[in-house]
C-alpha cells in the first residue's frame, strides 16, 4: 500500500503552500492498495521546522474503523480553523498496519506549509475548533464516483 499524492487545500479546495493563521486547511491523501489491505490506519501530523509536533491525529483516534481497502482511494482531514504562530511547518502523512506494527508508507517533511501570522495575536499550536474526516475508495472497476463518510 502506498501514498500516491498529498494535497494541501484551502476552503475552496484549491492547492496551497501558504495560509494565514486561523484559516481552514484540508489535507487530502490519495492512496493505492494493489492488494486487499485490512483496516489500515492513516495518520496526519503537523510539526514546526524544529520538529515540535503541533497537531497529530489518525483514523483510530478519530474513531474511524477503516474497511478493507483495495485499488485507488482517498482520505481527507478537514481542519476548519488552524491557529498556528507564523512560520514554517511540515505536514507529515502515513498509512499503517492495523496493530501499528509497521508503516506501509510514510512521508516525512515532504509537504511544507508556510503560516502567516495575522494581527498582533499569538497562537501557541494547532487548535481544532471543528474537524471532519472523509474517506472514499474507488475500485479499479468503478466509474470514478466516490462515496464519503463524514465524522463531526
Amino acid at each position: 500500500m502506498e501514498i500516491v499524492a498529498v494535497h494541501l487545500l484551502d476552503r475552496e479546495g484549491l492547492p496551497i503552500i501558504e495560509l494565514e493563521s486561523g484559516d481552514p486547511l484540508h489535507i487530502e491523501i490519495e492512496y493505492l492498495a494493489s492488494q486487499p489491505i485490512e483496516a489500515p490506519h492513516f495518520g496526519v501530523m503537523i510539526s514546526r521546522e524544529d520538529g515540535f509536533i503541533c497537531y497529530d491525529t489518525n483514523t483510530a483516534a478519530a474513531g474511524l474503523s477503516m474497511p478493507t481497502v483495495q485499488g485507488q482511494g482517498r482520505i481527507m482531514l478537514r481542519l476548519d480553523r488552524l491557529d498556528l504562530n507564523g512560520g514554517q511547518y511540515y505536514v507529515d502523512v502515513g498509512v499503517y498496519q492495523p496493530n501499528w506494527e509497521y508503516a506501509y508508507d510514510f512521508h516525512w517533511q515532504v509537504y511544507p506549509l508556510l503560516v502567516a501570522q495575522v494581527g498582533g495575536g499569538r497562537a501557541f499550536c494547532a487548535h481544532l475548533t471543528a474537524g471532519k474526516l472523509a474517506v472514499g475508495q474507488r475500485s479499479r472497476q468503478s466509474t470514478g464516483a466516490q462515496s464519503a463518510l463524514n465524522l463531526a
